[in-house]
């Protein structure tokens, strides 16, 4: 019953990822409007960063939670501590969840601390490819050696 819900969430964090990294890179990137020396930014630009961040930190700890219960056999014995320390300590998904929801976390930080400008997108940019590089570490690619 939870596979469904680990695959959505999956998906969640996989949307906010994308759309993190693109939109912080693009904003980078993009040739300065007027003669300025900040690049282009929407007035939306940084409710974008902020909302793919939380989508990102959501999904995450949910999506560990939830496949923690599918391999525990019940969401009761997923949400024990056992059965998460098992799960962060002996399965890559655990650390990369972590990994992911702490960038996300650095992000929604540094997007609430620093100015509209390149240090905000260059920093988002640097979190959203953590993030990406992120679900090398799980999945079927990680699950054997070589």
């Amino acid at each position: 019953m939870l596979e469904p819900v680990v695959v959505f969430l999956r998906l969640a964090q996989y949307a906010g990822a994308a759309v993190l990294f693109g939109a912080a890179l693009l904003n980078l990137r993009a040739p300065p409007m007027y003669e300025q020396t900040t690049p282009t930014c929407s007035p939306g630009s940084r409710r974008l960063l902020m909302a793919s961040a939380t989508l990102i930190l959501v999904a995450s700890v949910l999506g560990l939670l939830a496949q923690t219960s599918v391999l525990a056999g019940s969401l009761s014995e997923g949400l024990q501590i056992g059965s998460l320390s098992a799960a962060v300590t002996t399965m890559a998904f655990g650390p990369s969840s972590l990994v992911r929801a702490a960038a996300a976390a650095g992000a929604l930080f540094v997007g609430a601390a620093l100015p509209m400008g390149r240090r905000l997108h260059a920093t988002c940019t640097l979190l959203g490819a953590v993030i990406l590089g992120s679900f090398a570490w799980m999945g079927h690619g990680a699950a054997t050696r070589g």
